[in-house]
């Protein structure tokens, strides 16, 4: 079969199957919510790399290889995802369950 290697594009690709019952909605504005909320989860995802390659590839980030197994590497890792957790976290989840519960992340209505 064929590939798809990009996965927000193989998800988009594959909400738009089924014309008037697919996942991904035919109103333009409701298209721009879908779209908005694909990208905060990007956003997001941007935000959160750091503090997941810092353990599995330190090196990226100017650390030595076993970085995440000394005592000051699990430390600022610790920290760095603590800060993130306070900083990013909370507000983007709350956003996105927001907009998800108007309807819009499914083209689905809540009652």
């Amino acid at each position: 079969g064929e590939v798809y290697p990009q996965s927000t594009a193989a998800m988009k690709f594959i909400a738009r199957l089924g014309g008037e019952s697919s996942l991904f909605p035919q109103d333009p504005k409701q298209q721009y919510e879908v779209e908005k909320m694909i990208g905060l989860c990007q956003d997001f995802e941007v935000h959160w790399r750091p503090c997941f390659f810092a353990t599995i590839q330190p090196q990226s980030f100017g650390h030595p290889q076993d970085f995440a197994k000394t005592t000051e590497g699990k430390a600022a890792i610790k920290d760095m995802r603590e800060r993130f957790a306070e900083q990013r976290a909370m507000t983007s989840k709350l956003y996105c369950l927001q907009q998800a519960y108007t309807g819009f992340a499914l083209n689905m209505e809540f009652s």
